[in-house]
């Protein structure tokens, strides 16, 4: 699923939500925090093509290459020992 659809379906729920509880003053971005706590859509997108954080506070996942494995605060939606260099 490529990001415009994936952003598309998110805004489908967010709004579905939001007609749901339409009868309170709930923001939008309240609602869009809700919904995607627990689902980053892409966490490998957190660090940069050597693996690095592009951002201390954005870190999901990050290459450590003394363990020669994919680490973080959340699991790496993709397989955890491939180097940030591996081409299919």
């Amino acid at each position: 699923m490529n990001f415009a659809k994936s952003k598309a379906l998110l805004f489908q729920r967010i709004e579905k939500a939001r007609a749901s509880i339409s009868h309170t003053r709930v923001p939008r971005s309240a609602i869009a925090k809700a919904l995607v706590v627990d689902a980053i859509l892409y966490n490998r997108a957190s660090a940069d093509p050597d693996g690095n954080p592009w951002s201390a506070d954005r870190a999901y996942v990050w290459w450590d290459a003394e363990q020669r494995r994919w680490t973080g605060h959340d699991v790496p939606d993709f397989e955890g020992d491939k180097p940030p260099d591996y081409v299919p």
